[in-house]
């Protein structure tokens, strides 16, 4: 299939779930005080990667938004300015106490990643989510990610 018309559905798929009535908030709203605070949309804030030492906030026009329900994740990354996804993934995931578990089944610019599980530590503090964790290919991640109201 062509690489444009997969990022192209992908990313249609994905902006119109995001852009549904209430910007997914009914189901959302109910998960405050609930034992799934995981599931929703969500923006990215800040990260720490291997490759640097400190938290860095994620730059202007640059977007991540990730979408979790109760058995998938999907995630894109987009420019803003010209709406162009440069990655994204997604699959199933297992949540088993604080150990949140992806598997990559499809993405774009993810090739070293499909088909591999790749496990953190996740914490939900109101509307903040933490992923911490060692991907796949020994990559360190922490991410901060803030829910979409």
């Amino acid at each position: 299939m062509n690489r444009k018309f997969v990022i192209f559905i992908m990313t249609a798929v994905l902006f119109s779930l995001w852009s549904l009535p209430g910007n997914c908030q009914t189901s959302v709203s109910g998960y405050a005080n609930s034992s799934a605070p995981h599931i929703g949309a969500w923006r990215l804030t800040s990260y720490k990667y291997s490759a640097t030492g400190n938290f860095v906030n994620v730059p202007k026009g640059d977007m991540h938004i990730k979408l979790i329900t109760e058995t998938h994740f999907m995630w894109a990354q987009s420019d803003t300015a010209t709406m162009k996804v440069s990655g994204m993934g997604g699959g199933e995931y297992t949540l088993k106490g604080n150990t949140y578990t992806e598997s990559i089944d499809y993405g774009i610019g993810m090739d070293n990643y499909l088909g591999r599980r790749q496990t953190f530590t996740l914490m939900v503090e109101g509307d903040r989510l933490f992923l911490t964790g060692m991907l796949s290919d020994g990559y360190h991640v922490e991410e901060v990610w803030e829910r979409i109201k």
